[in-house]
């Protein structure tokens, strides 16, 4: 179970890292966590109760260093997703140092002969212990590790749930946010960070169990239960995100020095990401500022100007037209253009391509473009990119094809 398990993990981390990392970057902050968290899975189930002693040599020693990454890992995306802002500071490479510390300490193993490490993980799984006894380690000895990285996880994870927790109790009269926005996200955060506390508190019970109770042997560690009840809850995981996919997209957040768009959507100011220095971005929530522009009101003058944008520029005649290059134009975070297309437009950006594409379309077609052009050359004058596309939403948004449409209006 636990293998199906880790591997279903991996998989997600990677399509949220490679579907989402334009549309909040801070998404991959958590398919790094998860990659962790498989990562600890496989290597403890080798470990404990596998009886592969090629994938436990694989799998001992090698990852450890990023072990290390995953209380960090796990508050980046906390800070990134509550202050909608990402980017790293100088100050953040302080996290980095135990990742580092452990890559020099494995060194003199990694270089070592396969058939060496063979050896080690056949010893290993013979005697959990024996991995205390690896003379290339005592320069960053097994016990360290044993201690260090469960306290370290413990500690990111507990700050993480007190930075949500905190900014739960103040997020209701924070007028930047779109509440009905953040409520499902800080839910899942939550969550999820209790998830990984029941995770490090199993590793703590075992950190207890190997140091101080000595258990004779791996089988009879694989016989606590805290490796399936820490499987089960991380299992949880992938559910949410498919029941609650919109916590991928961060929380959209009007900050003050964004300015104000007016109504016929010509005039906007979005102040530009702060990646150099995201201390700031908590600024508010610790100090307790409130905001007197109230988000709703400057999201839905966000709509309007997106409306605006689509009605005078006509970008969708582009047939490479997307999301990226909308977000680009503007000048806005992209997830804000979600939030904008999700909660007050109610549709899809594609939808909205696809609709005036066809209505323009439908004008050429009205004005007797066919005396001149084909239905083909019709559609790739209107945005798409074939002739196929064209007539697949043609026939999806109008009912009928582009010659039944004529047909039609000359009956008409």
């Amino acid at each position: 179970m636990q293998i199906s398990i880790a591997l279903l993990i991996v998989l997600l981390a990677l399509l949220i890292f490679y579907f989402n990392r334009r549309l909040q970057p801070g998404s991959a902050w958590f398919s790094s966590s998860l990659l962790v968290i498989a990562s600890l899975l496989l290597t403890h189930h080798f470990a404990f109760s596998g009886d592969s002693v090629f994938w436990m040599a694989v799998f001992f020693n090698h990852f450890s260093p990023f072990f290390y990454l995953l209380g960090p890992f796990i508050y980046f995306y906390v800070r990134s997703t509550l202050s909608d802002r990402t980017g790293l500071s100088r100050k953040d490479f302080w996290h980095f140092i135990p990742f580092v510390v452990q890559l020099i300490g494995i060194l003199p193993y990694v270089f070592k002969p396969w058939d060496y490490k063979m050896w080690v993980a056949g010893e290993i799984m013979r005697d959990i212990y024996n991995m205390v006894k690896i003379p290339e380690l005592v320069i960053f000895p097994v016990i360290i590790n044993v201690i260090a990285r469960p306290l370290s996880w413990l500690g990111y994870t507990g700050y993480s749930l007190f930075l949500v927790q905190r900014f739960q109790r103040h997020y209701p009269v924070r007028h930047r946010i779109p509440l009905a926005d953040a409520r499902n996200i800080l839910r899942f955060m939550i969550a999820f960070l209790w998830l990984c506390l029941l995770t490090e508190f199993s590793f703590i019970a075992l950190t207890i169990e190997y140091l101080v109770n000595f258990v004779d042997g791996t089988q009879e560690l694989a016989t606590l239960f805290w490796l399936y009840i820490t499987s089960v809850g991380v299992a949880v995981i992938p559910a949410m995100l498919l029941f609650f996919p919109e916590i991928l997209y961060g929380i959209p957040r009007w900050r003050s020095n964004q300015g104000l768009v007016s109504q016929d959507g010509t005039s906007a100011s979005f102040a530009p990401k702060n990646d150099g220095d995201p201390s700031e971005t908590f600024d508010d929530i610790e100090t307790g500022e409130h905001s007197s522009v109230s988000a709703t009101p400057q999201f839905k003058e966000l709509a309007n100007r997106i409306n605006h944008f689509m009605d005078e520029g006509k970008p969708w005649l582009d047939p490479e037209f997307s999301l990226d290059d909308m977000a680009r134009e503007l000048d806005v975070p992209k997830h804000h253009l979600y939030y904008c297309y999700n909660s007050i437009l109610k549709t899809r950006f594609t939808r909205m391509r696809s609709e005036r594409r066809i209505s323009h379309a439908c004008a050429l077609l009205d004005g007797g473009a066919t005396r001149e052009k084909t239905i083909e050359a019709i559609g790739l004058a209107s945005g798409f990119a074939s002739r196929s596309s064209f007539l697949t939403t043609f026939r999806e948004i109008k009912g009928m094809s582009p010659s039944d449409y004529l047909k039609r209006k000359k009956t008409l």
